[in-house]
């Protein structure tokens, strides 16, 4: 009882035998476990759980500027057998006022830049650029460079490789007679198969400050997602590339608003050289026309074939 005494005096309680000691001391003692408890579980969900909430892959916040970062190379979705798509990420592209691709072969010795273009983005952190008619069988390699507003140097991204295998194109003898036509004067594509007119409807082509190419194409690749990063950062769905930089593609899509722009503008001149259509059509042709299909791009009107009459009838 001596000790019981001495501890009760310490704890402020009154020595009423040995029982309530005891019960005192442990309601006391399991107390503070259970403080030291809770307060060790907040300690842990602290360390553990992430500081912030507020950074996600599209509209985060800045950690590394206007510097490029995380280049990656791979093929589009499909292709010709030459193209390299190139995807890259920045965490502050309102700070980025251009970008250059530089390219080697063979060991990755003797880089040269081969794309610089100027750049335009609002909002989110993707970057892309694809490298077209490059040799099957070859590695690539590449690294990107940003400039800022100033046009000071903004930061060099790591170096990535990557080799075109060699492989057939989707292209086939089937769609031998599979060919697109589109005209700048009607702002109007039309679907043709052997000479026959499968489907046409509304589009709009560059503005004349920026026309889209005129001549004979060819589809290059196909790839479902491009993010335009020299006008605002908007994405194109439904994307076949023709020409550099340029291709058929939806009406452009706002990810921050989440709304399209652009569809009462079908049937006149819009873009930015790229040949822009209703999101179903532009779908549609997407999946009907392969790697390799021809495109010819005329300034006129274009008068489809007649089908040819059936042979009369003999009585």
């Amino acid at each position: 009882m001596f000790y019981g005494k001495v501890l009760c005096d310490r704890l402020s309680i009154k020595p009423q035998g040995a029982k309530p000691f005891v019960k005192v001391w442990k309601r006391r003692f399991l107390t503070r476990i259970a403080l030291a408890f809770v307060l060790l579980t907040l300690f842990f969900i602290h360390i553990i759980s992430p500081q912030s909430n507020d950074v996600d892959l599209a509209f985060g916040a800045s950690s590394r500027g206007g510097s490029p970062y995380n280049l990656r190379a791979g093929e589009p979705d499909s292709s010709d057998g030459t193209c390299i798509l190139l995807r890259w990420n920045v965490d502050s592209p309102q700070n980025v006022k251009q970008y250059r691709i530089y390219r080697a072969t063979g060991h990755g010795d003797g880089f040269s830049c081969i794309y610089a273009s100027p750049v335009n983005m609002r909002y989110g952190n993707l970057m892309n650029f694809v490298d077209t008619n490059l040799k099957p069988g070859v590695r690539y390699f590449y690294f990107v460079e940003h400039f800022d507003t100033e046009g000071a140097f903004a930061g060099r991204s790591n170096t990535v490789s990557f080799k075109v295998n060699l492989r057939k194109s989707r292209k086939s003898s089937s769609y031998a007679g599979k060919r697109i036509v589109i005209s700048i004067a009607e702002q109007r594509i039309y679907f043709l198969e052997n000479d026959v007119l499968v489907r046409s409807h509304l589009c709009s082509t560059g503005v004349d400050s920026h026309p889209t190419p005129l001549g004979v194409f060819k589809v290059l690749y196909h790839q479902y997602l491009l993010v335009s990063v020299r006008y605002g950062g908007v994405y194109c769905y439904w994307w076949m590339g023709f020409a550099p930089d340029i291709g058929m593609h939806a009406i452009p899509y706002n990810p921050k608003t989440k709304t399209w722009s652009g569809a009462s503008m079908l049937g006149k001149k819009a873009s930015h050289g790229c040949v822009r259509q209703a999101v179903a059509d532009a779908e549609w042709a997407y999946k009907w026309a392969p790697d390799g299909t021809r495109i010819d791009v005329i300034p006129q009107a274009f008068m489809p074939p007649q089908p040819v009459p059936e042979p009369p009838r003999i009585k």
